[in-house]
């Protein structure tokens, strides 16, 4: 199959493109680990699949509308009060 039909075809199926797709998955591994991780966020993005931190920050940012400092502690801010 040619990688244009691919992509057309794919749009059809799930409303975003194979990238968008991708991403969104990576985002939400991402949000999965952040919570528990006691490392660095550095570590989250290379252990979910991103090229590095900064690369991860801007597709959560653009996922979720938080940097992923804020949504760790925005997080843990609600475990806290439950």
């Amino acid at each position: 199959m040619h990688p244009v039909s691919f992509a057309r075809a794919f749009q059809r199926r799930f409303g975003l493109s194979p990238s968008a797709y991708r991403r969104r998955r990576l985002v939400a591994r991402a949000a999965a680990a952040i919570p528990g991780a006691e490392g660095r966020l550095a570590a989250v993005a290379h252990d979910v699949g991103f090229a590095d931190q900064a690369h991860m920050t801007r597709a959560f940012r653009a996922e979720t509308g938080l940097p992923p400092g804020a949504y760790r502690s925005l997080v843990a801010e609600l475990f806290r009060g439950a």
